[in-house]
């Protein structure tokens, strides 16, 4: 849990946890905030965790249960390999290493 450090019109508050430095921010988002891991002050409407942002977020590209069936099949008895077919704004990252001769 983090320990914040506010100040608001010139006076330094603090040390607080999260739900109360994140309440204090949204009344006065003119103020600056710090923790330990900045360098320095920071504006508190500057501060993810504490602006209580109401933008909403992009919609996800590939959503849980969405995801295409790889087309594939598998090639050869002793020497086998893999053909993969993709679709239209598909791709495949395959592991580098292993090479197949004739």
């Amino acid at each position: 849990m983090s320990q914040w450090y506010l100040s608001i019109d010139g006076q330094r508050q603090g040390p607080f946890d999260d739900a109360t430095a994140r309440a204090r921010a949204q009344q006065v988002p003119d103020g600056y905030g710090w923790k330990d891991g900045f360098d320095d002050w920071k504006r508190l409407r500057d501060i993810p965790e504490l602006a209580g942002s109401t933008a909403t977020p992009p919609p996800l590209r590939h959503a849980a249960g969405t995801n295409d069936e790889v087309d594939y099949r598998i090639v050869g008895t002793d020497m086998q390999f893999v053909e993969v077919e993709l679709d239209p704004g598909e791709s495949a990252i395959a592991e580098a290493g292993a090479m197949m001769y004739k």
